[in-house]
């Protein structure tokens, strides 16, 4: 894909496709450790500073003056959280959080995450956060993304973005090479899930001669994803109870959701995007307003019954005084000026 027209207008995009991830237990995935540049640096962890002085083996956890009056705020979410579009460290919400409170915000999120991998991540570092006071919840575009993007994922765990990848590598690793062979051959005439591992002649030959030979598929299943997502609410909710944290939970917004006129910049970008037609950009266009609709109702009164704060960034910024400002780098993240709104936004919800 030919990004080059948009690296002109954003120059700094092209570091955070540089970054890449690395493969870990249980949370699937995240970004590289001791990642170094002018745009993005990461702990040896694969979390992301606030901006401070760094030292190649240094932690996040580390970025907290133990002598000062701060207390300690994290931040969850996916790409967005992250900080995806940031011209620097700096300008990361949870850097922006760190300046504007009485919190120090660490940088818990991780790029192209799930609600559950959030969660997961979390209680992967809970011994890290003793302390913790507050916890900002920054995300609720994926799962519902996901679930018009994965076609076949468990209805039990949720969707995941590397659910393809993940299944063929642990399939393909467990052949013999007799079994990857006839694998090789026959998977682009089947369209069935296949058990390669305990496929014998005769179920090779039915799949391939089966008429109607249809595959399941979980995609646009509403209610299906709406379980999963009361799941991951039931354990934020656990969460805030357990630790005795402040939880609050905000709806990221999604350029499609918010009803402001575009800058002449966003325009141009989403011009650029559409003429590349990649599957990515073609599902964020596909969340219509309807979906929002009922999507952003679910959260608001999943969340009233659960106890959980909740507020939506999408009518937050669909008010008039953002028309034309330059809030969106593409169509789910954010520049730096889109993350100080947001940084502002939450600042004045834990006054």
């Amino acid at each position: 894909m030919n990004f080059s027209n948009i690296y002109k207008l954003v120059p700094h995009m092209q570091v955070y496709n540089e970054l890449g991830y690395n493969w870990e237990p249980f949370i699937m995935s995240l970004q590289k450790p001791n990642f170094r540049s002018k745009v993005v640096n990461t702990d040896n962890f694969g979390l992301r500073f606030n901006g401070l002085k760094i030292n190649d083996n240094e932690s996040i956890f580390n970025e907290h003056n133990k002598e000062s009056k701060k207390k300690i705020g994290a931040i969850l979410g996916s790409s967005a959280s992250f900080g995806v579009g940031a011209s620097t460290d700096n300008f990361t919400i949870s850097s922006i959080l760190s300046e504007k409170t009485e919190n120090h915000f660490y940088n818990l999120a991780g790029r192209a995450y799930s609600g559950f991998q959030e969660i997961v991540l979390f209680n992967s570092l809970i011994n890290k956060l003793d302390n913790l006071e507050t916890l900002i919840v920054f995300s609720g575009v994926n799962d519902i993304f996901f679930n018009s993007y994965i076609e076949k994922y468990d209805q039990i765990l949720g969707p995941i973005f590397f659910n393809k990848q993940f299944k063929e590598a642990m399939v393909t690793s467990s052949l013999d090479w007799k079994k990857k062979m006839i694998k090789y051959l026959f998977q682009p005439f089947l369209s069935n899930d296949v058990d390669w591992y305990n496929l014998n002649k005769k179920d090779l030959l039915n799949n391939l001669f089966k008429k109607n030979n249809l595959k399941y598929s979980n995609r646009n299943n509403t209610e299906l994803i709406k379980t999963i997502i009361k799941r991951n609410l039931r354990c934020l909710s656990n969460i805030q109870k357990g630790m005795k944290v402040k939880l609050i939970y905000f709806l990221q917004p999604l350029s499609i959701w918010c009803k402001r006129q575009l800058s002449n910049e966003e325009n141009m970008i989403f011009e650029e995007l559409d003429k590349i037609s990649f599957k990515t950009n073609n599902t964020l266009k596909s969340l219509n307003f309807d979906i929002y609709n009922d999507y952003n109702n679910y959260l608001a009164t999943t969340c009233k019954e659960l106890d959980i704060e909740f507020f939506d960034c999408n009518k937050y910024f669909s008010s008039e005084k953002f028309d034309k400002k330059w809030i969106f780098l593409d169509r789910i993240h954010m520049t730096d000026l889109g993350n100080k709104y947001i940084g502002e936004l939450i600042a004045s919800k834990l006054k």
